[in-house]
């Protein structure tokens, strides 16, 4: 059986964003945080340079990933992430689905009937 498992980056001082909806403060440490490469793959992929503790962590959190299921406002600030994401297909929860999508040969969903249905979906 399929498990969920909630994952949210956060600064200590319980920001997830800056006054202009930034990121980088929460997101820098995957580029600057150590010597060892870890890269994500994806359409647009990207490569972090973390410690060695926080690549096995990365690496043990990927691998046993099925699907991701986000909101519509972090498939926003991701700009889709190039139509799919790196860690398997994208349940993104909206009231709306975007102009241009779904695309053909996309591994992103739009999930518009709840939180229920976005995990049952993400969970198949």
């Amino acid at each position: 059986m399929s498990k969920v498992v909630a994952i949210m980056s956060m600064s200590l001082d319980g920001y997830v964003a800056d006054l202009n909806d930034g990121v980088a403060e929460v997101f820098d440490w995957y580029f600057t945080s150590g010597d060892v490469e870890f890269h994500t793959g994806g359409s647009d992929p990207m490569t972090f340079k973390v410690s060695a503790p926080s690549a096995e962590h990365l690496r043990g959190l990927t691998s046993g990933l099925g699907a991701v299921l986000t909101g519509r406002r972090t498939f926003e600030v991701a700009q889709g992430w190039g139509g799919n994401h790196a860690w398997g297909p994208a349940f993104v929860l909206t009231h709306h689905i975007p102009a241009g999508w779904p695309r053909p040969d996309s591994t992103v969903h739009f999930v518009t009937d709840g939180i229920e249905s976005a995990v049952n979906q993400a969970k198949a």
